[in-house]
């Protein structure tokens, strides 16, 4: 009954393992894909002048907030957080606070980021809701600084 038990829990925790790196790579592909995406729609924003509409400069705005997210979430899946934080693991007076700070930095940087998404494109969908259902591109085009 013993000897079940433990091929069970080193069966569970092998998967566990599997699980975990199926999970960080797919996290830092789809993180390099958005950060390679974001920076290529600000690169060609600055590099041709012809196609900085009002309409390109919200979804620059939006490519801004995404490369923040994206680089603060490659950044916790690389640092591995867990590994310096855990109280589980390594006891709360010898964990490292400098990590801590770090941690707390990376993740003021996520959410923050995110949270600027969010409310870009909130704003793109009321740029688009103004010119489209109400056809006022004049109204919409001064609602944009």
């Amino acid at each position: 009954m013993e000897v079940n038990e433990n091929i069970s829990s080193v069966n569970q925790s092998a998967t566990s393992d599997e699980y975990l790196v199926v999970l960080r790579l797919s996290i830092a592909v789809i993180c390099i894909l958005s950060i390679i995406g974001a920076s290529l729609i600000i690169i060609t924003y600055f590099a041709f002048k012809d196609v900085r509409t009002i309409a390109r400069q919200l979804l620059v705005n939006l490519s801004i907030a995404d490369l923040i997210t994206a680089l603060a979430n490659l950044i916790g899946l690389l640092v591995n957080f867990e590994k310096y934080l855990n109280s589980n693991v390594i006891p709360k007076h010898e964990q490292n606070k400098g990590m801590e700070i770090f941690c707390i930095i990376q993740a003021f940087f996520a959410q923050f980021g995110t949270d600027v998404s969010i409310l870009w494109t909130i704003v793109i969908a009321l740029y688009m809701l103004i010119i489209v259902v109400f056809k006022k591109i004049d109204l919409a085009e001064k609602l944009v600084p």
